[in-house]
């Protein structure tokens, strides 16, 4: 089969992404053409090699570039007049990784040991779920342990609360924004001295 049509002008370090072999972790900064070094390498793996849009998986940070990923893949093929490869594209695995994770526990539910209907929580019902269990907790405080009560009066609630719900994301690897009663960004505050 021969190869595509020349496409998007690469940079030496695309062209070489885009041509390695294997698996690869396309992995740079935002407007250096990663989009576009994914979208040759999956046009490529369809034509040049012959591989089913059913065994492609690409994982994006966001659903919107899952979308353009799958749009701009569309878009060349339709240039290299492949219209019976552009049908096959909704086969390919293309999503966050949170959507794949969703996707793969749905399929294997029972074996992973969880109920078949379970449900993936929105940030905003996640965010209120921390704020009962922090609600939860401190009100378990004062019996518990009262000496822990001092620090949430010498914090301040809405700060402790602050503090704590920042100090759970980045535990758990993720940006929550927090901020804390004065608008301020908690969580930059607590990565500086981790980082030190």
């Amino acid at each position: 089969m021969s190869a595509p049509r020349p496409g998007p002008q690469l940079t030496p370090a695309q062209a070489a992404a885009v041509a390695a072999s294997g698996d690869v972790l396309v992995a740079a900064g935002a407007g250096s053409g990663k989009t576009t070094v994914l979208v040759e390498r999956v046009v490529r793996a369809l034509v040049e090699r012959g591989v089913g849009a059913e065994q492609l998986l690409a994982i994006t940070y966001t659903e919107r570039a899952a979308g353009e990923l799958v749009h701009r893949v569309r878009a060349r093929l339709r240039e290299l007049d492949r219209t019976d490869l552009v049908r096959q594209v909704e086969d390919a695995q293309v999503s966050t990784i949170h959507g794949f994770c969703n996707a793969l526990l749905r399929r294997h539910a029972l074996e992973a040991g969880i109920a078949p209907g379970f449900e993936v929580l929105d940030q905003l019902r996640a965010s209120l779920l921390l704020e009962e269990a922090l609600d939860a907790a401190i009100e378990g405080i004062g019996a518990a342990e009262p000496e822990l009560l001092d620090t949430v009066a010498w914090c301040g609630l809405d700060a402790f609360r602050a503090t704590v719900a920042a100090a759970f994301a980045l535990v758990r690897g993720g940006d929550a924004g927090v901020l804390d009663a004065a608008g301020e960004d908690v969580e930059a505050d607590l990565a500086e001295p981790l980082a030190a």
